[in-house]
């Protein structure tokens, strides 16, 4: 199910899975969530997505949690580690360890739109418009270039 906003698709594993790619990217990444449905959300990052649903109940098992209940998947990111660092920042304040979080989608939802959906989507990789089919060739642009579409303006 795709939603709008910095995670584009989110759902259960058997949802997601055949809907991803299996390709680990070289230079670039993904930021999500795992919402354990226990009140807590784990937020990482990685370059395979795929890869990483599928190892993910071994992740479950580290934290003491049951297997993930949702996932919320970003675009394609060429900067997913400074963005998931930003993330966690914003919402360290519900932190319980590492990179789990006593929160809700919503809140993480807030955290990500405070952090500014500009900056964001300026850093994506301007290829992902054909990553997951949600974007049309034109809506995907780094920032330089909404700039200076602006500035022509």
């Amino acid at each position: 199910m795709k939603v709008k906003g910095f995670f584009e698709i989110r759902g259960t594993p058997e949802e997601l899975l055949p809907k991803l790619r299996g390709k680990t990217l070289k230079k670039y990444g993904f930021v999500y969530f795992a919402d354990f449905g226990d009140g807590t959300i784990k937020i990482g990052m990685t370059r395979g997505i795929k890869a990483r649903i599928k190892t993910f109940s071994k992740t479950a098992e580290s934290y003491g949690k049951p297997a993930p209940q949702r996932f919320g998947i970003s675009p394609v990111l060429a900067n997913h580690e400074t963005i998931e660092k930003l993330i966690h920042k914003e919402l360290s304040c519900y932190r319980v360890e590492r990179e789990l979080f006593e929160a809700t989608e919503h809140l993480v939802d807030e955290a990500v739109r405070k952090l500014s959906m500009d900056v964001m989507r300026s850093c994506m990789w301007p290829a992902c418009h054909g990553y997951f089919n949600h974007y049309g060739k034109e809506s995907v642009k780094p920032r330089r270039d909404i700039e200076m579409i602006e500035a022509a303006s």
